[in-house]
């Protein structure tokens, strides 16, 4: 007997069985949370950190997001990156009204491979990008290594 099946195969039937059945029983929500199909989805911020030598550029996207539902938190081995959105969404018609509301919640810790000063850091927040500047407490020297004379 020759196996070709995917073991997993039987949980992916599983799970298209599972959603047949939530189509048939549980209508689809009218509007979708940022692209997301979930109700209160939670998802990493989508980051960049770029060595600079003397400090660390760190770009976070947060779509979408007001500034005062940012929750920045910078420590010298690490950044904490919260931000929380609330959308309510109504349709008054006629023959109906509908109201809905969606919550979305970004987060992400962000480890850094030096210490930085916190208390030097600068961040500024424009079209659903979070800039930071972040200082390092002893920069490196780079790419470029030290020459030390031989005695």
């Amino acid at each position: 007997m020759v196996w070709n099946e995917d073991p997993f195969d039987i949980f992916r039937d599983f799970e298209r069985v599972l959603r047949d059945l939530n189509r048939n029983f549980l209508p689809e929500p009218k509007y979708r949370p940022f692209g997301h199909k979930y109700f209160g989805a939670i998802r990493p911020a989508l980051i960049d950190l770029v060595d600079k030598g003397t400090h660390f550029e760190l770009t976070a996207e947060l779509p979408g997001v007001k500034k005062e539902d940012i929750n920045l938190e910078i420590f010298p081995d690490r950044v904490y990156i919260r931000a929380r959105r609330k959308e309510k969404i109504e349709e008054r018609e006629k023959t109906h009204f509908y109201s809905e509301t969606q919550y979305a919640e970004f987060r992400r810790v962000v480890p850094l491979p030096e210490k930085v000063i916190p208390s030097k850091a600068k961040a500024e927040y424009k079209n659903g990008i979070l800039s930071l500047i972040l200082p390092k407490e002893k920069p490196s020297l780079g790419k470029k290594g030290h020459k030390v004379k031989i005695s």
